[in-house]
Parts: C-alpha cells; structure tokens; sequence
C-alpha cells in the first residue's frame, strides 16, 4: 500500500519506491531495537524503546483520545447525529471525557513516570 502510494504521488518505480520504504523503516525501527543492545541507545535518559513507549503509548494515546472527543463533542456537523441518536451524551463528551482522560493520566502528562529518571 505504501510502496503504491510513492509509486504514484512520486512517479517512482517499484524498485526504487521499496528501497525508499526500506530506508524509512530502517531509520526509524534501528533506534529502538539498538536500545536492548551493548550499544544501550538511549534519548534524554530512556532507552530509546521505553522512550518511544513513553511518548506513544501515554502521551500519544491522551492526546490522540482528547482531540477525538473535543472534535466529536464540539463539531458542528455532528450535532444532528447526536441528537439523533445519543441525546444528552454530547455534554459528556465535550466536557466529561476530557477532563478524565486528563486526570486519569495526569501523571504521565507533567513528565512524571516511572522509568523516567532526570540526569
């Protein structure tokens, strides 16, 4: 799917469109698995692994999961469908999920998480 979307917004050929994702995956995948390693790659302190943990599984998920819910609570096109179909649940939505999702993972949202050890 990726190799024929470079394919056809890039015009490359397949060769060069695969060795294109091969790189990218490389560059990106190589920290991470280099972190377990002799070579112990690591970003502010983390292993680059449970550094990407960090950020895409707690900060990624609270802020992927609030910008869902404050574009469904507030979006003026869904309004009809609420109405509809979930009378009285878009207060909740545009004001209740945000605020729990926040305070759920407060912690992981001012910087204080277990592994996390300041130098």
């Amino acid at each position: 799917m990726v190799v024929a979307s470079l394919r056809d917004s890039l015009k490359l050929s397949r060769r060069r469109a695969s060795l294109v994702c091969f790189v990218l995956l490389l560059a990106l995948g190589l920290p991470s698995a280099l972190s377990y390693t002799p070579l112990k790659a690591s970003l502010m302190g983390l292993k680059v692994l449970d550094f990407m943990d960090l950020f895409f599984g707690s900060l990624g998920l609270i802020l992927c999961a609030t910008l869902i819910s404050l574009a469904i609570g507030w979006s003026p096109c869904i309004s009809l469908l609420w109405e509809e179909a979930l009378r009285g649940l878009q207060d909740q939505v545009a004001w209740v999920v945000p605020k729990v999702v926040f305070k759920g993972r407060g912690t992981s949202v001012a910087g204080v998480h277990p592994s996390f050890k300041p130098t």
